[in-house]
């Protein structure tokens, strides 16, 4: 199992234009934003084509790409 993270997709972008009335983790979610702590979908794709071509590198069952 692998975690990506959170990824910075356009899903991402409706919940920071949201308001904290429609969305009750929204203040996190545009933290995160802020702070550049997403992953952009190419980081994400990257990083999990690096597992999948060197898997035998990988001894954990379950790790985030963050740690990558």
């Amino acid at each position: 199992s692998v975690a990506p993270g959170v990824v910075d997709t356009e899903m991402q972008a409706t919940i920071r234009e949201s308001n904290e009335q429609d969305f009750s983790r929204h203040a996190h979610f545009v933290g995160l934003k802020e702070r550049n702590e997403l992953s952009t979908p190419e980081e994400v794709a990257d990083k999990y084509l690096r597992i999948i071509e060197h898997s035998t590198d990988f001894k954990d069952c379950v790790f985030s790409l963050r740690d990558l």
